[in-house]
């Protein structure tokens, strides 16, 4: 016969849930065990529920507290403080590599050197590219450009990331309320098919360049070799905001993709008796 005893112990007559008798076959033992575990885990589970409800607690001071913060601080310091939670959220470890690539059309300006150090201390970039900035004149057809690279492509055996603004787009897609070369962007796709790169998707922006009456182009981008794609397994090409220039900047990153918390999960099953 048996009876459940107390915490919910399945018990044989006669028995307790420690000791069995001398002359059994161990059964009983076994059996006395599967329920203690059992009982931890009901333990464990309600403990974790505590825990949740705690958190909760916590979030809910938390959260008024920053009202009582609100009534008290001026606006100028909330707007600080706004900041500094802004920054901190967005910070993350910076594992990888992290390039930034922006057309800043002239750095002479010191508004233009100050918003290039903040970009990039913001993206944590290891490396900037930056084009047109107005302190050297180079002149070059873009068809013997093409032909320039391919022969240092040749040279140059080691794994290849090539960004900037190449000036040309791909397809009519890239481009609106604007104008551009048909045998312009066939000889770029050429380039591109012949080097055997890869042209990232933009995450975050459709278009790059940003003109008068609305024209758009996307004109930016990263192009890399298939050795990156499976060296780093979420390297993505990001659209950056725009600011003082009328392209935006763009990042090519190792990008780390935040899923929340970890869900807590439990099988009901492990609280059955078998």
């Amino acid at each position: 016969m048996l009876s459940r005893g107390e915490n919910g112990l399945i018990l044989e007559r006669g028995s307790n849930p420690v000791e069995s008798d001398e002359g059994g076959n161990g059964s009983r033992d076994r059996h006395v065990e599967d329920e203690i575990v059992g009982f931890n885990f009901r333990e464990e589970f309600a403990q974790l529920s505590q825990n949740k409800r705690k958190k909760k607690s916590l979030n809910k001071k938390i959260k008024s507290m920053r009202e009582i913060q609100n009534g008290v601080l001026s606006t100028k310091e909330k707007q600080k403080r706004d900041r500094k939670e802004k920054l901190k959220k967005r910070k993350t470890v910076a594992t990888g590599m992290r390039i930034v690539s922006w057309n800043i059309r002239g750095l002479g300006s010191e508004v233009k050197k100050a918003s290039v150090n903040r970009n990039c201390r913001l993206a944590r970039a290891n490396v900037c590219f930056l084009q047109e900035t107005k302190l050297e004149l180079i002149n070059m057809d873009v068809s013997v450009l093409w032909g320039v690279l391919m022969e240092l492509r040749i040279q140059f055996a080691s794994p290849w990331i090539m960004g900037g603004d190449f000036n040309v787009v791909r397809c009519r897609s890239e481009r609106s309320r604007c104008m551009g070369s048909a045998n312009g962007s066939k000889e770029f796709d050429n380039f591109i098919q012949n080097c055997k790169l890869i042209d990232l998707p933009l995450v975050g922006k459709k278009f790059t360049w940003y003109g008068p009456d609305n024209k758009k182009s996307k004109l930016d981008r990263f192009l890399v070799e298939e050795h990156w794609m499976i060296k780093i397994k979420d390297l993505q090409q990001l659209g950056l905001k725009r600011s003082v220039s009328d392209y935006i900047p763009i990042l090519l990153a190792d990008a780390e993709i935040d899923w929340g918390p970890r869900p807590f999960k439990f099988i009901n099953g492990w609280l059955r008796n078998k």
